[in-house]
């Protein structure tokens, strides 16, 4: 390798090093090409990422979907305390929420009429 080789290869250096700027228009097409020639013009491909998995295994639409059960579950139970409860006697809304606070309508005989 001679000298003027050397000196070629510090100037066409800056072609491949992506954190230094283009000088001019030729530089920049040379970085290009170098670019285009490094990835047969394809570009730089990213690999797909696989689905993240908790420590269980299980994906996050896995794991809320028994969260989502018993959430629907707990939503037909209040309606439905709701809906027995609001045409009673001394069961205003106020004491219908406090009894829901309370978990009632959770239990088996929430929808019994309790008073």
């Amino acid at each position: 390798m001679n000298i003027f080789n050397k000196i070629l290869e510090d100037y066409y250096a800056n072609d491949t090093r992506l954190g230094c700027p283009s000088k001019d228009y030729a530089a920049q097409r040379r970085r290009m090409n170098a670019m285009a020639t490094m990835t047969m013009s394809n570009g730089f491909s990213i690999p797909p990422k696989g689905r993240k998995l908790s420590k269980g295994g299980k994906t996050r639409t896995e794991l809320e979907a028994a969260g989502k059960a018993i959430f629907e579950r707990n939503l037909a139970a209040e309606v439905s305390f709701r809906e027995a409860h609001a045409n009673q006697p001394g069961w205003g809304i106020r004491r219908i929420n406090a009894a829901i606070e309370k978990r009632l309508h959770l239990k088996p005989s929430a929808t019994q009429g309790r008073e």
